[in-house]
């Protein structure tokens, strides 16, 4: 079997403004447990942080990330992070949550907490490093006591209409 390895392929004519070269690597994890938290501050979900190597620093990062989960409170908040470094955030106002969305808009309605959602998040990252990067999805109560779960609702129980979930990650090293 023949095989031809390249760095990357580029149109003779180049790459339009603004647009990016091939994919030169993926690497992907999927969570099928639960993951529930309390923190007040953004803690790591475990099982959904994805490592990756870059080839080139000028390479940029695309990180593709689908959620199921839910909460107890309306003040939940998730996100992405490279390392401590928060991604995917709204700009800064006053002392407001930064983050990427919240799974909850009306814990008050019984059956809101009952039901799993489902959310994605997607990112094109700049690292500027050839050294091993690691992203993870975040989660946290930034306000009050309460609980924010990954795959599963906060409010269910054993019963065929409340559903497990699966999350994933995805993180592509694209050329520049």
């Amino acid at each position: 079997m023949s095989q031809i390895k390249v760095d990357s392929i580029i149109p003779r004519g180049g790459l339009p403004a603004g647009a990016y070269g091939g994919i030169i690597q993926l690497v992907t994890t999927t969570k099928t447990d639960v993951f529930s938290t309390t923190a007040t501050s953004p803690t790591n979900v475990t099982g959904m942080a994805v490592t990756i190597t870059p080839q080139s620093a000028s390479s940029k990062i695309l990180i593709v990330c689908q959620i199921s989960g839910g909460a107890n409170t309306r003040y939940n908040a998730l996100r992405m992070a490279r390392g401590s470094t928060a991604l995917e955030v709204g700009d800064a106002e006053g002392v407001r949550t930064r983050a990427a969305f919240t799974t909850t808009t009306n814990p008050s309605a019984s059956d809101d907490t009952a039901v799993l959602k489902g959310m994605g998040m997607h990112w094109c990252d700049t690292p500027n490093t050839t050294s091993a990067t690691t992203y993870n999805l975040q989660a946290w109560i930034p306000y009050g006591s309460a609980t924010v779960k990954v795959n599963a609702c906060t409010n269910g129980s054993n019963a065929t209409y409340h559903i497990r979930g699966i999350s994933s990650m995805t993180v592509m090293e694209v050329s520049t």
